[in-house]
């Protein structure tokens, strides 16, 4: 359970995820590694089973089809979600093992999708891309129970090296 948030602008795309590790019991510790990372020219961040995002972040790979295969080929189990943004396209990838090209530029997978998808929806149309991840990790932190923080956040601007 957790919030992974990605978003694109014209000039600017970004991901976040919050490194709450909750267990059934209600028992709640905090990941010392990040749930959201660069690859290639992709922000790519994962949800739910630390197996998926383990796999996930240690394949690098930035095509979602690819990194569905080899999650696939893995054969990790459990309920997760991953989320992949390139600068001008979103996609989920879900325990299912199916790829999903989202329509907005926005988007958000875990627990506390719902919140963080609302939040999105507002902040990409009204607040400077830099601020953003900011509000949307914050709001989602202070309405859903399963966002914790410290958050993570990559914010790249289009055209940027590295």
């Amino acid at each position: 359970m957790t919030v992974v948030v990605g978003f694109y602008t014209p000039t600017h795309y970004g991901i976040a995820a919050d490194s709450g590790a909750f267990e059934d019991t209600g028992l709640k510790i905090q990941s010392a590694e990040a749930k959201c990372w660069k690859a290639g020219n992709a922000l790519v961040g994962g949800s739910g089973s630390f197996r998926a995002i383990e796999v996930a972040r240690k394949s690098g790979l930035a095509d979602p089809y690819a990194l569905r295969d080899r999650l696939a080929e893995a054969n990790v189990g459990g309920e997760w979600a991953i989320l992949v943004v390139h600068p001008k396209q979103i996609w989920e990838i879900d325990d299912s093992f199916s790829v999903i090209k989202v329509k907005q530029n926005y988007s958000a997978v875990g627990a506390g999708d719902a919140v963080a998808i609302g939040a999105l929806a507002i902040a990409v149309e009204f607040v400077e891309p830099y601020r953003v991840l900011h509000h949307v990790m914050k709001v989602a932190g202070l309405h859903s129970q399963y966002v914790a923080p410290p958050f993570t956040t990559i914010l790249k601007a289009l055209g940027e090296q590295k």
